[in-house]
């Protein structure tokens, strides 16, 4: 440690960046003047911009419980690897415990290393690598009840969590709709009721790019999907239209690929049987003008093939990574099963398909994969 000590502070530090966050933080317990360097904000930014170039496959699984037992601390599993080294879902594994609520729970994607919680009216941020949670002011509910929540971010760097409530009272604002926002800070910040001017229904979770959180809804007064996309900063709705194919009949939920925002139908039977899957992507024209492209994504039949039927079925797309490839995760482990969960990447310029397994067996019946997780001192540092 005198060793290390006596090195340049730049040099402390570009190599403190490259750790685990964990062995960052037994760092700071074994060295006041590491502790001095890592307690900077500097350091922080750096070392969230370090995870970065190294971003991670998270997976969040509610863990089974007898059915006559009662609700544990430790029910919510977190598990992570880096998404893009080999070995491929074995390196770099990290895992934590953090409870979910007797009742179950809604998990947002993460937002540099963060997520949001739903726990029927609590809503709590978390970071899965520190387990550090923070929860949100409760909201008043008053004949009001939680429909949609999301989690976003600003080019400001402020987290925000928006909050969709319908009313429950028998009477003319039954099924009014109203919208809240909270500013995540190291205060409790009170949650303000903002305005929307489209009447619409939340159909998919959020997905946030570039300061926008989207989402697809049903308009009720166009009565059809469109895309809500609320400008995080401004706290301002806008609404995109959906082309005509993107119907109400089929499950749609937003993924990132190639960085464009993408419509994927989870159930497409085409994808479990053929290999081939359509997607919508949001493609920019010019600085104010976007437009809806079909994209074809085509797995090799005899590679497809290679492929348990079982297994197939249970596949959904969960978008691109940085080598280009298209990753595909299963989504249902089986009733009350213990087992890995299955990964497949696909190279369409290789039309290379490789499927990977975790190390890790999860004991559960259902799992969300999420990509680009990266490891951050969020919420530590307040």
């Amino acid at each position: 440690m005198e060793k290390f000590e006596a090195l340049p502070q730049e040099l402390q530090s570009a190599i403190l960046s490259r750790l685990p966050l964990k062995s960052v933080g037994k760092c700071i317990c074994a060295s006041k003047k590491l502790a001095s360097i890592i307690c900077t904000k500097q350091f922080r930014d750096s070392y969230l911009l370090q995870s970065m170039t190294r971003p991670r496959m998270l997976f969040m699984v509610p863990l089974t419980l007898p059915l006559d037992s009662s609700p544990t601390e430790d029910d919510l599993l977190f598990y992570s690897v880096y998404q893009e080294e080999k070995p491929l879902l074995s390196s770099g594994q990290q895992e934590s415990y953090i409870c979910q609520g007797p009742l179950g729970c809604m998990v947002s994607q993460p937002i540099r290393g963060l997520v949001c919680i739903r726990d029927t009216t609590k809503i709590r941020i978390c970071n899965p690598t520190t387990k550090m949670c923070r929860t949100l002011l409760e909201m008043k509910m008053c004949e009001k009840e939680v429909i949609a929540h999301y989690f976003g971010h600003d080019e400001k760097d402020a987290f925000k969590v928006l909050c969709v409530m319908k009313m429950k009272s028998v009477g003319q604002s039954q099924g009014a709709k109203e919208y809240h926002v909270l500013t995540v800070g190291s205060t409790e910040e009170p949650w303000r009721k903002i305005t929307c001017e489209h009447d619409h229904t939340a159909v998919t979770q959020g997905l946030c790019k570039g300061g926008v959180l989207y989402y697809v809804a049903w308009s009720n007064s166009e009565k059809s999907l469109v895309m809500m996309c609320f400008n995080v900063s401004s706290e301002e709705f806008t609404v995109t239209e959906l082309p005509e194919e993107v119907n109400n009949d089929r499950c749609w939920t937003l993924v990132n690929y190639k960085g464009e925002i993408a419509l994927v139908d989870d159930y497409d039977s085409d994808l479990h049987t053929n290999g081939v899957l359509q997607i919508w992507v949001r493609k920019q024209i010019d600085q104010r003008k976007w437009e809806w492209k079909k994209t074809r994504i085509v797995i090799p039949r005899d590679r497809w093939e290679e492929i348990d039927v079982d297994e197939r079925k249970m596949i959904r797309f969960k978008g691109t990574i940085g080598t280009g490839e298209h990753v595909f995760a299963r989504e249902f482990l089986g009733n009350r099963n213990e087992g890995p969960v299955v990964v497949l990447c696909y190279d369409n310029v290789t039309e290379e398909l490789r499927r990977f397994k975790t190390e890790k067996e999860f004991e559960g019946f259902y799992v969300q994969t999420f990509l680009d997780h990266v490891d951050s001192f969020g919420l530590c540092e307040d």
